[in-house]
């Protein structure tokens, strides 16, 4: 669990979650994510305790983190959200009330959903990897404090962005173009709203990838409340497909995120890892 998830909201919701379990005698181990060394012993904790279901709650951050720290993917998980954008849990569970979210875990066995889990140089991500303009972004706000919520910081720092960056080169599958941003998703939603890829599954084992050209200023702020509504496919500066696998490279290092968190590399291989169990 990501206590300080939502700007310590998150804490609510796994105080709830401890007194369910404990109402229905569920047996539980707790772990709360420090972001120091939580893969090493989140890993530790599985092999110790043998788990085959794995309760996540947080948002799509913490996931990544957990989904990072099994040997293997024949696990249960089972998405608790308490983040900010929650993007994972809205596509799985669509309109299940945060009380049917728990009560989920009293028959593990019963009902779930596959779920894609991809790969980028070798660390895994289970909604989507963004190259370029929302790389920066994801930089930018990484433990950075603000005064006021996630989802305003966000913005804050998408339009603070958006006005001076440059469009890379770079190379995608062995094509080279200057663009804007390069999204790579298994999910249709990341960022909380912004619907990138609107015909992407989940479950498809394949990744729905969203290139935008070189965009003048002036247009960006035209552009971005039509990938926020999901209304840019079709439009001249957005290529849209589907690969199984992808390689984007660049002369020099640049930013990219996958599930929100942050990498610097020059080079980025995407394949696929296989399906894992979440509760649905």
């Amino acid at each position: 669990a990501n206590p300080q998830a939502c700007g310590g909201k998150a804490k609510i919701v796994l105080d709830n979650y401890v007194k369910f379990l404990k109402k229905n005698e569920v047996s539980f181990y707790p772990y709360k994510t420090t972001l120091d060394k939580d893969k090493e012993t989140i890993s530790t904790l599985i092999k110790l305790k043998k788990f085959k279901t794995i309760s996540i709650l947080g948002g799509d951050g913490t996931i990544n983190i957990a989904i990072n720290s099994l040997p293997h993917l024949d696990f249960n998980i089972h998405i608790i959200p308490a983040g900010s954008g929650n993007d994972m849990a809205k596509m799985i569970y669509k309109n299940l009330s945060m009380t049917q979210i728990f009560e989920l875990i009293l028959n593990p066995n019963r009902d779930h959903v596959l779920v894609d889990i991809w790969k980028c140089n070798q660390r895994r991500f289970s909604n989507g990897f963004g190259a370029g303009f929302d790389g920066l972004v994801a930089h930018r706000m990484f433990k950075k404090s603000y005064l006021f919520p996630t989802v305003l910081k966000y913005w804050f720092e998408i339009l603070r962005v958006i006005v001076g960056y440059r469009s890379k080169m770079i190379e995608v599958n062995g094509e080279e173009h200057p663009l804007f941003m390069v999204a790579a998703a298994n999910g249709r939603v990341y960022g909380g709203s912004f619907n990138v890829a609107p015909e992407a599954s989940i479950n498809d084992g394949l990744l729905d990838i969203v290139k935008i050209k070189k965009v003048h200023m002036f247009w960006r702020f035209f552009y971005l409340p039509k990938v926020q509504k999901g209304k840019h496919i079709g439009l001249k500066v957005i290529d849209y497909h589907q690969e199984n696998k992808i390689t984007l490279s660049s002369t020099e290092k640049f930013h990219a995120h996958i599930d929100g968190e942050p990498i610097l590399e020059s080079v980025y291989h995407l394949i696929f890892d296989g399906k894992i169990r979440a509760l649905a």
